[in-house]
């Protein structure tokens, strides 16, 4: 990010020498930043957080406009993270949220996308960045900031992209091995259920404690959600950030082992982390025991979208029976005995929720009074607890657009 800004400003030196200087050492800088980025090019702050990273070096590296952004532009991991927001999203501008990305980001700088595909050859991001902008109506917008908005409108490349058919088609299925998530649609449309899931650990960038954490959507819109952040406060980043309820396991589609939630630090992870992906299903499974504040624990979560039936089914095994299975939700709910009728937040098809081997212990409303959390969920998050019956845990959960 200052990097590229120091680019910018380079162009006003009329030190030839100086100019180089400068440019020289914003090209070390990013050389910095690529040799840190993951192989798969995924981001660990979540993808809203790509767009002031990764983003932001593919935005300098069009404006370095040389041999050596060339070189970089060449790699895997740069061509890899190129591809992460499409392959994050959930369609219609949802995208899954895990870490403290928004569910629903505000408008975006497509532009930078769009480049960044053109400078790779990468025709899907390329379209994925013309819908984004098409959805947002705007070849800029004054919110992107000056040097970006200039950079929209000289573009004839962008212009004319914008106005020919949008390609709003989606990745089937994503698979970012670095941070363990998964992202799979029924459809390349988004129509029908889609699915994240994520694995991980609790040290990551703008860390929740969510491993084993699960989102499910209709249409692309979340219904099992990720709740996101709240407004940025001091105590965001300080000893009393998981004291922030959306920060917490408690909060989010995991479960409570004896009491006691996921642990803070890069210890707390996931085991045994693998992912299957089949034209017919896509599923993660991982052990998430490790996660935990209780030692010893073996929780074994898979979750799975059976393109073929409509079904997307989280399954639980553990020998740790003193357990509650958090399922955060939103929407308007009803109870129908041992299922859900869900209508989401936004306009989507209603979606079916049930389960086994396990009974109803609460539903709980939480309202919401931060503006952030409201812009994207509404007025309200609910949290369905369940209770595994039986000495050893064997449940799940199963959505559903049969309603």
């Amino acid at each position: 990010w200052i990097s590229g800004n120091v680019l910018y400003a380079a162009t006003l030196c009329e030190d030839p020498a100086e100019q180089a200087a400068l440019r020289q050492s914003a090209t070390n800088n990013l050389r910095r930043y690529v040799a840190a980025l993951p192989l798969d090019g995924a981001i660990d702050e979540g993808a809203g957080y790509w767009w002031n990273g990764a983003g932001r070096l593919l935005e300098a590296l069009d404006e370095l406009h040389n041999a050596d952004a060339a070189e970089l532009l060449r790699l895997e991991s740069v061509c890899n993270t190129v591809r992460f927001p499409a392959g994050m999203a959930l369609g219609g501008g949802w995208c899954a949220n895990f870490s403290d990305a928004a569910a629903y980001p505000e408008p975006l700088p497509w532009h930078l996308l769009f480049r960044a595909a053109m400078n790779t050859d990468d025709e899907a991001a390329r379209a994925f960045a013309v819908a984004g902008a098409r959805r947002d109506g705007s070849l800029a917008l004054l919110s992107d900031g000056l040097p970006r908005v200039l950079r929209a409108l000289k573009d004839k490349e962008w212009a004319a992209a914008l106005t020919a058919a949008p390609d709003d088609r989606l990745p089937l299925q994503s698979w970012w091995p670095s941070t363990q998530v998964l992202v799979a649609h029924q459809s390349s449309d988004a129509s029908g259920l889609g699915i994240a899931a994520k694995g991980g650990h609790n040290g990551e960038n703008h860390n929740h404690l969510d491993v084993g954490s699960v989102i499910v959507a209709s249409d692309g819109v979340p219904v099992i959600v990720d709740p996101g952040r709240p407004t940025y406060t001091a105590d965001t980043f300080s000893e009393a950030r998981y004291s922030i309820w959306t920060m917490r396991s408690d909060w989010h589609s995991v479960p409570q082992l004896a009491g006691r939630g996921q642990g803070v630090g890069e210890q707390f992870t996931a085991r045994d982390v693998a992912a299957t992906l089949t034209p017919k299903l896509a599923s993660l499974q991982a052990d998430i025991g490790g996660a935990y504040l209780t030692p010893g624990v073996s929780w074994l979560r898979t979750t799975t979208l059976d393109r073929a039936n409509g079904v997307a089914r989280i399954s639980d095994s553990s020998d740790c029976a003193d357990a509650y299975l958090h399922w955060i939700i939103a929407g308007d709910v009803t109870v129908r005995g041992e299922s859900l009728l869900v209508h989401p937040a936004r306009p989507a098809a209603a979606v079916n929720i049930r389960w086994e081997g396990a009974t109803l212990q609460s539903v709980t409303e939480r309202p919401l009074g931060d503006p952030t959390l409201q812009r994207v969920w509404g007025s309200k998050l609910t949290r369905l607890t369940l209770r595994p019956t039986g000495a050893q845990v064997k449940s799940s959960l199963e959505v559903s657009n049969r309603v």
